[in-house]
């Protein structure tokens, strides 16, 4: 839509091809893995950089009312805080919920998969070109929770709850209704493992060969 729209492509000469999630994810038992980072349940995990887009400035924000709303819970951040990382970590001092959260730093693909498997998944990006975490997290059966924004609604479908990413009170809310859901845990999560399938690195080269043949 942005390619016809700001550069004046015509829409029958864009072809769409989906990425996959990959081979490597995959719904395993956590086996000490929550133990050894410092998590404990219930908690959300959020997978990223620290890039002003990914909006890990509004999960921090949304923290605060879904503390009262879910006890104890904690948030657990994977992946390199970036330039943002003072920010962040001074926001949640002034925010005072330092004390709920984790931050892991890069993970092997192991202990990914063991927290994506005991995670609620919170993707707030306010911009995406896809958003490649959300399947994995979906092949790992995590529910999960997104932005209404971008490329995200498109790759998560039906599968997953989308949100305003910039209203902490609706990301609160969705994350809360989920973590204290059983019945919407586990109805995300079977639409999830659904909605992972129609993406695959198989299906994403076949479909790039068909667009070069098509243009030869």
């Amino acid at each position: 839509r942005e390619v016809v729209e700001l550069l004046g492509v015509k829409e029958d000469r864009v072809r769409v091809v989906y990425l996959g999630p990959g081979h490597g994810f995959e719904p395993v038992a956590e086996d000490g893995v929550l133990e050894r980072l410092g998590v404990r349940r219930p908690f959300v995990a959020a997978v990223g950089r620290g890039y002003p887009h990914k909006n890990v400035a509004g999960l921090l924000r949304a923290l605060v009312p879904l503390r009262k709303a879910v006890p104890g819970v904690q948030l657990v951040l994977v992946g390199d805080p970036y330039r943002a990382g003072g920010g962040l970590a001074r926001l949640a001092g002034e925010l005072g919920v330092g004390d709920s959260l984790v931050w892991t730093g890069f993970l092997p693909t192991a202990d990914l998969n063991a927290l994506y498997s005991a995670a609620v998944f919170a993707f707030p990006s306010l911009a995406e070109g896809f958003g490649l975490p959300v399947l994995e997290a979906m092949a790992c059966g995590a529910p999960v929770v997104a932005a209404n924004r971008a490329a995200v609604p498109e790759v998560v479908g039906d599968a997953g709850v989308l949100v305003d990413p910039e209203s902490p009170t609706a990301l609160a809310d969705a994350l809360s209704r989920v973590l204290t859901d059983a019945t919407l845990r586990e109805e995300l999560r079977a639409k999830g493992f659904r909605r992972v399938k129609q993406f695959t690195w198989e299906k994403c080269a076949a479909e790039t060969l068909a667009v070069y043949r098509e243009v030869c």
